[in-house]
Protein backbone atom coordinates (compact mmCIF):
# COMPACT_ATOMS: atom_id res chain seq x y z
CA UNK A 1 0.00 0.00 0.00
CA UNK A 2 2.60 2.43 1.02
CA UNK A 3 4.35 1.26 -2.34
CA UNK A 4 1.47 2.39 -4.22
CA UNK A 5 1.20 5.82 -2.55
CA UNK A 6 4.84 6.53 -3.13
CA UNK A 7 4.70 5.53 -7.14
CA UNK A 8 1.60 8.14 -6.83
CA UNK A 9 3.51 10.85 -5.22
CA UNK A 10 6.75 10.17 -7.75
CA UNK A 11 4.62 10.01 -10.76
CA UNK A 12 2.80 13.25 -9.86
CA UNK A 13 6.36 14.81 -9.47
CA UNK A 14 7.28 13.64 -12.50
CA UNK A 15 4.64 15.19 -14.22
CA UNK A 16 5.08 18.95 -12.30
CA UNK A 17 8.68 18.86 -13.11
CA UNK A 18 7.62 17.85 -17.15
CA UNK A 19 5.14 21.66 -16.11
CA UNK A 20 8.25 23.28 -15.44
CA UNK A 21 6.82 23.81 -11.61
CA UNK A 22 8.86 25.60 -9.89
CA UNK A 23 7.41 24.34 -6.90
CA UNK A 24 9.54 21.17 -5.30
CA UNK A 25 6.30 18.90 -4.27
CA UNK A 26 7.13 17.41 -0.68
CA UNK A 27 7.56 13.69 -1.27
CA UNK A 28 7.12 12.89 2.60
CA UNK A 29 4.52 15.12 3.66
CA UNK A 30 2.18 14.56 0.19
CA UNK A 31 2.76 10.55 0.92
CA UNK A 32 1.86 11.52 4.77
CA UNK A 33 -1.25 12.82 3.41
CA UNK A 34 -0.53 16.44 4.63
CA UNK A 35 -2.94 18.42 2.22
CA UNK A 36 -0.47 21.21 2.29
CA UNK A 37 1.57 20.21 -0.98
CA UNK A 38 -1.36 19.17 -3.04
CA UNK A 39 -3.16 22.60 -2.52
CA UNK A 40 0.14 24.10 -3.25
CA UNK A 41 0.13 22.03 -6.71
CA UNK A 42 -3.40 22.51 -7.76
CA UNK A 43 -3.09 26.16 -7.22
CA UNK A 44 -0.03 26.69 -9.32
CA UNK A 45 -1.95 24.26 -11.61
CA UNK A 46 -5.01 26.03 -12.24
CA UNK A 47 -3.68 29.85 -11.57
CA UNK A 48 -0.10 30.21 -12.95
CA UNK A 49 0.77 26.67 -14.81
CA UNK A 50 -0.85 28.78 -17.86
CA UNK A 51 -2.94 31.57 -19.01
CA UNK A 52 -5.28 29.40 -21.29
CA UNK A 53 -6.06 27.66 -17.71
CA UNK A 54 -6.44 30.56 -15.64
CA UNK A 55 -8.53 32.24 -18.09
CA UNK A 56 -10.79 28.98 -18.16
CA UNK A 57 -10.68 29.17 -14.42
CA UNK A 58 -11.94 33.03 -14.63
CA UNK A 59 -14.63 31.95 -17.30
CA UNK A 60 -16.25 29.12 -15.17
CA UNK A 61 -16.95 32.05 -12.36
CA UNK A 62 -14.25 31.20 -9.58
CA UNK A 63 -12.64 33.12 -7.24
CA UNK A 64 -9.59 31.02 -6.60
CA UNK A 65 -7.08 34.14 -5.83
CA UNK A 66 -7.23 35.06 -2.00
CA UNK A 67 -9.61 31.94 -1.21
CA UNK A 68 -9.68 30.10 2.05
CA UNK A 69 -8.20 26.37 2.24
CA UNK A 70 -11.60 25.58 2.14
CA UNK A 71 -13.18 27.35 -0.53
CA UNK A 72 -10.16 26.98 -2.94
CA UNK A 73 -10.75 23.38 -2.53
CA UNK A 74 -14.16 23.53 -2.96
CA UNK A 75 -13.52 25.74 -6.39
CA UNK A 76 -10.84 23.47 -7.47
CA UNK A 77 -13.13 20.04 -7.26
CA UNK A 78 -15.86 22.15 -9.24
CA UNK A 79 -13.06 23.84 -11.86
CA UNK A 80 -12.09 19.70 -12.25
CA UNK A 81 -15.77 18.42 -12.39
CA UNK A 82 -17.14 20.98 -14.73
CA UNK A 83 -14.25 21.97 -17.25
CA UNK A 84 -12.10 19.51 -16.90
CA UNK A 85 -14.52 16.61 -17.02
CA UNK A 86 -12.93 14.50 -14.15
CA UNK A 87 -14.59 12.98 -12.11
CA UNK A 88 -13.26 13.85 -8.45
CA UNK A 89 -13.54 10.94 -5.99
CA UNK A 90 -12.89 13.29 -2.90
CA UNK A 91 -14.97 16.34 -1.15
CA UNK A 92 -13.14 19.70 -0.10
CA UNK A 93 -13.66 18.26 3.81
CA UNK A 94 -11.39 14.80 2.28
CA UNK A 95 -9.10 17.20 0.12
CA UNK A 96 -8.01 18.73 3.39
CA UNK A 97 -8.02 16.36 5.55
CA UNK A 98 -4.57 16.04 7.28
CA UNK A 99 -2.87 12.50 6.88
CA UNK A 100 -5.66 10.40 5.42
CA UNK A 101 -6.61 10.05 1.40
CA UNK A 102 -3.14 10.08 0.71
CA UNK A 103 -3.21 7.73 -2.50
CA UNK A 104 -6.58 9.66 -3.44
CA UNK A 105 -5.21 13.29 -3.21
CA UNK A 106 -2.33 12.42 -5.18
CA UNK A 107 -4.34 10.69 -8.04
CA UNK A 108 -6.47 13.82 -8.02
CA UNK A 109 -4.27 16.29 -8.62
CA UNK A 110 -2.41 13.92 -11.11
CA UNK A 111 -5.44 14.16 -13.01
CA UNK A 112 -5.87 17.82 -13.07
CA UNK A 113 -2.15 18.58 -14.07
CA UNK A 114 -2.80 15.80 -17.33
CA UNK A 115 -5.98 18.17 -17.86
CA UNK A 116 -4.82 20.82 -17.52
CA UNK A 117 -2.04 20.14 -19.80
CA UNK A 118 -4.32 19.09 -21.97
CA UNK A 119 -6.72 22.20 -22.27
CA UNK A 120 -3.53 24.56 -22.58
CA UNK A 121 -2.28 22.32 -25.25
CA UNK A 122 -5.15 22.66 -27.24
CA UNK A 123 -5.94 26.25 -26.48
CA UNK A 124 -2.56 27.11 -27.72
CA UNK A 125 -2.81 24.89 -30.89
CA UNK A 126 -6.09 26.97 -31.60
CA UNK A 127 -4.44 30.60 -31.22
CA UNK A 128 -1.57 29.39 -33.28
CA UNK A 129 -3.63 28.47 -35.71
CA UNK A 130 -5.65 32.04 -35.79
CA UNK A 131 -2.21 33.74 -35.76
CA UNK A 132 -1.56 31.98 -38.72
CA UNK A 133 -4.70 32.04 -40.53
CA UNK A 134 -4.69 35.97 -39.95
CA UNK A 135 -1.03 36.35 -41.32
CA UNK A 136 -1.83 34.51 -43.98
CA UNK A 137 -5.23 36.55 -44.78
CA UNK A 138 -2.99 39.97 -44.75
CA UNK A 139 -0.44 38.27 -47.03
CA UNK A 140 -3.92 37.70 -49.93
CA UNK A 141 -4.85 41.23 -49.07
CA UNK A 142 -1.36 43.10 -49.79
CA UNK A 143 -0.52 40.77 -52.54
CA UNK A 144 0.08 41.65 -55.64
CA UNK A 145 -2.99 40.90 -58.32
CA UNK A 146 -1.02 38.47 -59.69
CA UNK A 147 0.09 36.36 -57.08
CA UNK A 148 -3.40 35.97 -55.70
CA UNK A 149 -4.95 34.29 -58.87
CA UNK A 150 -4.97 30.68 -59.58
CA UNK A 151 -3.14 29.29 -61.93
CA UNK A 152 -4.70 27.43 -64.80
CA UNK A 153 -7.71 29.75 -64.52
Amino acid sequence: MAADIQATVAALQAQLRSLKCPLQLDGSAAAAGSPAPYLQALSWLLLHFSKHVALLVTQQGLQLRGASDLRFAEGALRFARDALALRPALSAAQLLADGQFARAKAALVLDVARACKERHNAAARQERLAALKACHAEKRLYAAPWQTSKRGA
